[in-house]
C-alpha cells in the first residue's frame, strides 16, 4: 500500500487545490524508524511471546496426552479390579455352595440317625404297649370271670360249678 501511494500517477485532490499525496522523502524517512521498531519488537516482544505460547501449547498438549493416558490406565485398573471382584464373588459363591452341600449332607445324616432312633423308640413303645395290652386283656378276662362268678352267686345265691 505504501508503494502504491508513492507511485500514484494522478494526484488526489481534496476540496480546492490541495494535493493529498505524501512526500516520498518523508515516507522513506518514517519507514526506517518503523522497521527498526518492528525488528526491536520482534526481538524483544514477539519472539519471546511466541516461544512462550509454543511452550504453553506443548505443555498443554503434553498434559492432555498424560491425562488421556492416566484415564486409560485408571479405566484398565478399574476393569482389573472389577474382574478380581467378580472372581472373588464367584469364589465366595462356590464356597457357600460347597458349605451348603456339606451342611445338607450332615443334616441328612443327622436326620437319618434321628429317624432311626425314633423308629426304634416307636417300635419299642409299640411292643411294650402291645405286651401291656395283652397283659391287661388277660387281667380283664380273669377279672370278668371273677365278677361273673360273684354276680351269679349273688343272683342265684349259690356257686356255679356243676352242683345242682
Amino acid at each position: 500500500m505504501l508503494l502504491s501511494l508513492l507511485f500514484l500517477s494522478s494526484p488526489a485532490y481534496a476540496a480546492g487545490n490541495m494535493v493529498l499525496l505524501p512526500d516520498p522523502a518523508l515516507v522513506v524517512l518514517q519507514t526506517f524508524p518503523f522497521l527498526a521498531a518492528m525488528v526491536a519488537l520482534h526481538a524483544i516482544l514477539f519472539k519471546p511471546m511466541m516461544a512462550y505460547l509454543a511452550d504453553r501449547e506443548a505443555a498443554t498438549k503434553g498434559a492432555r496426552e498424560e491425562a488421556v493416558l492416566l484415564t486409560q490406565e485408571a479405566d484398565q485398573k478399574e476393569a482389573e479390579y472389577q474382574q478380581h471382584l467378580l472372581q472373588a464373588r464367584r469364589e465366595v459363591m462356590d464356597l457357600r455352595t460347597a458349605a451348603r452341600a456339606e451342611e445338607k449332607i450332615v443334616r441328612e445324616a443327622h436326620l437319618a440317625k434321628v429317624r432311626t432312633e425314633c423308629e426304634a423308640t416307636l417300635k419299642e413303645s409299640r411292643t411294650r404297649i402291645e405286651s401291656e395290652r395283652a397283659l391287661a386283656a388277660k387281667e380283664l378276662d380273669r377279672m370278668a370271670g371273677q365278677l361273673a362268678g360273684e354276680i351269679s352267686r349273688k343272683v342265684l345265691g349259690r356257686e356255679l360249678g356243676g352242683a345242682a
